[in-house]
């Protein structure tokens, strides 16, 4: 959460946008780490090493090329990115999004984190998280699910937490803040085509949600 380690994108400066432009304008730098076109580039005053040049390097050529990312700071005079418009699927990364709206949602009234759900075979993943080991029937409140979706990546508490409130309004959210990459399909619970631009963009909202005196916030902070 330190302004200077965030990923962020300025307020009313489209950092997104910007960073679409070529190379050549003044204020970004082109840092070649391979022998072709692509390279990592740097927003503002930020230094790079040598030598993270060259681990940046190497995770690049371990992920052959298929990989992006993008860091900015949160006030957006700074960053560093690599191939950030290209899309990919969301994996876990989907659940701090879509917690924000579960956490807008109780601000809102609808539910409260006091509320239970009772976890059920319907909830079953594999992978990350401990749910999956509970007895069906085990009953939780919505505060353990989500701390734990977030805490643990707990694939179990991320579809209770969908099923709890669902995907449109979750949707028009995203539509709201320009990330539409970042929409839940009506046939799964996992976001396929994504970029590391959309996800700068709503861990902005996230940080500034951060700053405002819900409790909720607190909570999910």
């Amino acid at each position: 959460t330190e302004p200077s380690g965030s990923a962020g994108m300025a307020g009313e400066n489209d950092i997104g946008e910007s960073d679409a432009q070529e190379t050549d304008a003044e204020n970004y730098i082109k840092l070649k780490v391979r022998d072709d076109e692509a390279g990592v580039r740097a927003l503002g005053p930020i230094s790079v090493s040598e030598e993270e040049l060259a681990e940046l390097n190497r995770m690049i050529t371990k992920y052959g090329k298929k990989m992006s990312f993008k860091a900015v700071s949160t006030d957006g005079a700074k960053g560093l990115s690599y191939n950030s418009e290209a899309a990919f699927f969301a994996a876990s990364a989907i659940k701090a999004p879509y917690l924000w709206y579960c956490y807008r949602q109780i601000d809102d009234g609808n539910g409260s984190l006091e509320e239970e759900m009772t976890y059920t075979a319907q909830y079953y993943h594999g992978g990350t998280g401990d749910i999956k080991n509970s007895p069906e029937g085990t009953v939780y409140t919505l505060a353990e699910i989500m701390r734990r979706v977030i805490w643990n990546s707990d694939n179990c508490g991320y579809d209770m937490c969908v099923s709890r409130w669902g995907k449109e309004g979750y949707n028009e959210l995203m539509d709201s803040i320009d990330c539409s990459g970042l929409k839940i399909p009506a046939n799964s619970i996992w976001v396929s085509n994504t970029r590391a631009e959309e996800f700068v963009i709503a861990w902005k909202h996230i940080y500034d949600y951060f700053q405002t005196d819900s409790e909720n916030a607190k909570v999910f902070y």
